[in-house]
């Protein structure tokens, strides 16, 4: 007679077995990072207020109180703030502005008329365009590495419909195009 499977032996041989699938691994990724925020949450009330575990949840709760006040405090001064600055706040800033961009261009200047809009248009524009272009496209690469990483492992729960299985019922299949100018569909 042969002895009955205990332990490893009886998971493997069991054929209900748990079998890692995307939805377990989502579940279980947001349980770890859970887990990691509390743990880092634990150790930096520890190491800023000196409390135990058991104070942690009074000190967190105390903590988002005055962060929500602060917050409401600061939503309250900027929404009764005025809207827009006063007349004298503009005149003392183009003035100053005209004098600044006369300095720097010179006394020939003044016989221009919107030299100084001019300058402030150049100067805003060289130095803001390409920082603004370059930020715009960091942006878009960073959101589809992040999107391509998303979907490559959690995708199938997220579109049941997913591409591939869209393609497979219309029957066709596209295929990669030597240069960007034509598209080939093969049926």
């Amino acid at each position: 007679t042969r002895a009955a499977p205990t332990g490893l032996q009886a998971a493997r041989a069991t054929p209900t077995a748990r079998q890692a699938t995307g939805a377990t691994l989502l579940l279980s990724d947001v349980r770890t990072a859970w887990v990691l925020v509390d743990e880092l949450r634990y150790r930096a009330l520890a190491r800023l207020f000196g409390v135990s575990r058991s104070q942690a949840n009074l000190v967190t709760i105390v903590g988002i109180s005055m962060l929500a006040e602060a917050v409401h405090d600061r939503a309250v001064q900027v929404l009764t703030a005025p809207i827009a600055p006063t007349g004298m706040d503009g005149v003392l800033f183009v003035a100053g502005a005209r004098g600044l961009l006369r300095e720097v261009a010179g006394p020939p200047s003044a016989a221009i008329p919107g030299a100084a809009a001019l300058m402030a248009f150049a100067v805003v524009g060289g130095h803001l365009g390409p920082s603004l272009a370059s930020s715009l496209r960091e942006a878009r690469e960073r959101s589809r590495r992040m999107s391509a990483g998303f979907h490559r492992r959690y995708g199938y729960l997220v579109d049941p419909g997913h591409w591939r299985e869209r393609r497979a019922r219309r029957g066709t299949a596209w295929v990669r195009p030597a240069s960007r100018d034509h598209q080939t569909v093969a049926a």
